[in-house]
């Protein structure tokens, strides 16, 4: 029996249109690897904050008692959490916005392994100074945690072509791109690849999705530079914003900035593609 490649969200399959054996069976080697990538998607939406640990708990008891879903796409549900998100943090959404942003969510197609749905556009783009302020003074960080803006005062722009624009939707947020690049380096592979590096939106995740900054490692989840904006630094615009997380004694996520041709093995310029 033929066993579809996994992707990232769990659908192809699950929406196989395959009946499920009266008696179940062994599986395969193949099969186990199958299980083993659906297990691991759990285990990462989960970490991140995308999913509920309890609502995943309740939902994994429920399999192992023999009650399985059906017709549920993952991809619907983190999209209806994130903009339950934006309307607590007092954006209108219309009726048509709404069902628009979902019907997008139900087409979403991963572009890459790590590529996520996100919405985004809920504080505008106009001035990036201010955005990024209140976008970071709306992130709520997870228990034991606090955190500190020390770009708060700095000046800051889009790079060149790198402008976010549109209202409210749905994108394509991969939170790997580029890893170990370093935004000078990532800015100009982006051109080359006609891909438009993440700036605000590296808040706005982290803000629709709080624990997502939990997983970061600098290994499979890396620390994220905001590589579409720049700062200016003495007379020019050469530093770029990031967002890092220590776990010493001063556990706290921290808003920085610093050279853009300066790389780091643990850190990445994540990219956003429109739906």
């Amino acid at each position: 029996m033929k066993v579809e490649t996994m992707t990232t969200d769990c659908r192809a399959w699950a929406n196989s249109g395959r009946k499920r054996p009266i008696m179940a069976i062994k599986l395969t080697k193949e099969q186990k690897g199958v299980l083993a990538d659906y297990l691991a998607e759990v285990y990462r939406v989960t970490s991140n904050g995308t999913r509920d640990l309890g609502d995943v708990c309740r939902g994994l008891q429920g399999m192992i008692e023999g009650k399985f879903p059906s017709g549920v796409n993952p991809c619907i549900e983190s999209v209806k959490q994130q903009l339950n998100a934006w309307k607590a943090l007092g954006v209108a959404i219309s009726d048509e916005q709404w069902e628009n942003i979902l019907q997008q969510a139900d087409a979403f197609d991963p572009v890459t392994d790590s590529d996520e749905p996100l919405v985004t556009g809920g504080f505008g783009y106009s001035n990036p100074k201010a955005v990024v302020n209140k976008l970071f003074g709306a992130f709520t960080p997870p228990d034991g945690y606090t955190k500190y803006n020390y770009i708060e005062d700095a000046e800051l722009r889009y790079a060149s072509g790198m402008k976010p624009s549109g209202a409210l939707r749905l994108v394509h947020f991969d939170p790997n791109a580029y890893a170990g690049l370093s935004p000078e380096a990532a800015l100009k592979a982006a051109r080359t690849d006609k891909v438009r590096l993440a700036s605000i939106e590296v808040l706005e995740h982290l803000v629709l999705t709080p624990k997502s900054g939990l997983t970061w490692d600098g290994k499979l989840y890396y620390y994220p530079n905001l590589s579409g904006l720049q700062r200016k630094y003495g007379t020019d615009w050469s530093y770029v914003p990031f967002v890092l997380r220590w776990d010493d004694s001063d556990r706290k996520f921290r808003l920085y900035s610093f050279g853009a041709d300066v790389a780091d093995d643990g850190w990445s310029s994540p990219v956003v593609r429109e739906c």
